[in-house]
């Protein structure tokens, strides 16, 4: 009976801490209203050297969209500084949906060198060439778009990569927790027979 206790208490205090996780390195930015454009982060990895994301664009309010629409990124320092500002563009080709999936490569190396003793954010945009203004500059649009926090630290490499797979992650906590639980389980009622024979 007090193991089941014991177990029931170990998994509430494990959701509990899932739960409130808050990893920080993924932030959405924009109005609380339905955005005309949003940019929706959908995976990223990192490594020492760059930053591998899947991004979903979506298109609510076509009148900001033209056949000169590109996405691209800028890269800011941990104080809002900008690092790099012109980085690879990609066309925007909307589906049947009024979205577009794309995936980035993007070498952080060069803003490494450049704010070296900074921890480095990187902020997706889209850039209208047709008529010459980031999207994120207008006033004009309601404009949402994802953040990625790039860190050289081990700790935020692992905290990345829970966030990216919580569910597997809590899984294998749980799993975890319940084989520790049912052992030592085991282990007491096994100790408690031998102790009674003898």
């Amino acid at each position: 009976m007090k193991c089941r206790y014991r177990i029931s208490t170990l998994l509430a205090v494990l959701f509990m801490l899932v739960g409130s996780l808050s990893i920080g390195s993924i932030h959405a930015f924009g109005a609380e209203e339905t955005p005309d454009v949003e940019i929706l982060l959908e995976e990223v990895h990192l490594t020492d050297e760059d930053i591998q994301a899947a991004l979903e664009i979506c298109f609510s309010n076509l009148k900001y969209y033209n056949e000169h629409v590109y996405l691209s990124y800028h890269i800011f320092d941990s104080q809002g500084n900008l690092v790099i500002g012109e980085n690879e563009r990609v066309k925007i080709e909307l589906n049947a949906g009024q979205r577009q999936s794309v995936s980035l490569q993007i070498d952080m190396g060069d803003a490494k060198i450049l704010a070296p003793d900074e921890k480095l954010y990187v902020e997706f945009d889209i850039v209208d060439e047709k008529n010459a203004f980031w999207y994120s500059t207008s006033n004009e649009m309601i404009f949402r778009t994802a953040r990625i926090d790039f860190s050289r630290s081990v700790l935020q490499k692992v905290a990345d990569e829970i966030q990216g797979n919580a569910i597997i992650f809590a899984i294998n906590i749980i799993v975890f927790i319940l084989v520790c639980s049912l052992g030592i389980c085991y282990f007491m009622r096994r100790r408690k027979t031998l102790m009674r024979k003898a």
